[in-house]
């Protein structure tokens, strides 16, 4: 569909991602279609609302996206790292949410991994 459908896409994925996220929270675009949520779930149950916000964010990037030349279907898969696993770098950070991200990847469409850090 071309370039300027592909920006407009990205730009609704964000607006998405912004969307599933609360106020305090960061969403980043990387580059190209990766994007960083950092988000701050509190000392309870982080785990489940990790899961709970990678559902939602997978739920609402699946809806299509109207465009002037049709529909775009696109989806996600999200990468889970807990920052206790990488006190020593942002980056180290980064790289094992990627890996996880990729394992989800391999695990199909629409799908969340846990660094296995």
């Amino acid at each position: 569909m071309g370039h300027a459908a592909g920006d407009e896409v990205l730009r609704k994925v964000a607006s998405r991602l912004r969307a599933c996220t609360r106020a305090d929270d960061v969403t980043v675009r990387l580059g190209g279609d990766e994007f960083l949520v950092l988000t701050s779930s509190g000392k309870e149950n982080i785990k489940e609302n990790c899961i709970m916000l990678a559902n939602r964010v997978i739920e609402a990037i699946k809806e299509p996206i109207p465009l002037a030349k049709g529909l775009a279907q696109v989806g996600t898969s999200i990468g889970i790292v807990f920052l206790s696993e990488c006190p020593d770098s942002a980056e180290h950070c980064i790289q094992l949410a990627d890996a996880a991200m990729y394992r989800a990847k391999l695990a199909g469409k629409g799908q969340y991994a846990f660094s296995d850090n």
